[in-house]
C-alpha cells in the first residue's frame, strides 16, 4: 500500500521529533522524498496539526515540531496545541468528524489552496483519515451558497476519502462494480459526529 502524505511525514517526526518544517522536508528529500519541498512539507504538517495528529511548538523563532503528545513540558503553554494563525471565514471555520462504519474521517476547510488545486486531498495515517477541503475550489466560490450545501459538500468529501483509503488498502485497483459498492457502503454509513470550530486567536 503506497504511503500517504501523511504517513511519511508523522514517520519522520516520530523518528526526528522536535525539527522545524524546513529541517523536516530536508530529511525527507535525504530519504529519497524527492517532492517534499519546505512548502509541502508545512502545508502537510498544518493538516495534521488541524487533525490534531501532531504537536506544534511555538515557543522559539520556528516552530518545532512532534508526535501527538510528545511534546509535554517543552513550551510554557504546556499540554496546549498552538493554534492554527490565520484568519478564517466563520462560515468554513469548522472540522467535521464523520463516522462511517467503525472509521472517523475529518474533513478540515483549507483555505490555502489555490483555484486551480484539487476540490479535496485526502491523507490518513493508519486508519486516521483526513480530507481537505479546497475552499478556494471555483466550485466551492460559485456552487456552495448555504451551510447546507457547504455540509453536504463536506459529507461527500468524506465518503470520497474513505473510498480512496479503501482503494490504498487493496493489492489492485477495484474494478467498476467494486467501486460502486464501495461507496454504495460509504453513504449507507456515513454519520456526521461532531462539528468544532478552528480557533482564529
Amino acid at each position: 500500500m503506497p504511503e500517504s502524505d501523511f504517513e511519511i511525514v508523522v514517520d519522520c517526526i516520530s523518528k526526528h521529533p522536535g525539527l522545524t518544517g524546513r529541517e523536516i522536508a530536508t530529511q525527507l528529500r535525504r530519504s529519497g522524498h524527492s517532492r517534499f519541498t519546505s512548502k509541502l512539507a508545512n502545508q502537510t504538517l498544518y493538516r495534521l496539526l488541524t487533525a490534531e495528529l501532531v504537536s506544534r511548538d511555538g515557543s522559539s523563532e520556528k516552530p518545532t515540531w512532534f508526535p501527538r503528545g510528545d511534546w509535554v513540558g517543552r513550551s510554557q503553554e504546556k499540554n496546549k496545541v498552538s493554534p492554527i494563525k490565520r484568519p478564517l471565514d466563520p462560515t468554513v471555520s469548522r472540522i467535521r468528524k464523520y463516522q462511517i462504519a467503525s472509521i472517523e474521517v475529518r474533513v478540515i476547510v483549507d483555505q490555502e489552496p489555490s483555484p486551480n488545486d484539487p476540490y479535496m486531498n485526502p491523507d490518513w495515517v493508519g486508519s486516521h483519515v483526513i480530507a481537505s477541503v479546497n475552499a478556494n475550489h471555483p466550485f466551492w466560490n460559485i456552487r456552495l451558497v448555504s451551510p447546507e450545501d457547504i455540509a453536504i459538500y463536506c459529507m461527500i468529501s468524506a465518503i470520497d476519502a474513505y473510498v480512496l483509503w479503501k482503494i490504498a488498502q487493496l493489492h489492485e485497483p477495484p474494478d467498476a462494480t467494486e467501486l460502486q459498492t464501495m461507496r454504495d457502503y460509504a453513504i449507507r454509513f456515513c454519520t456526521l459526529i461532531e462539528t468544532q470550530e478552528i480557533s482564529s486567536d
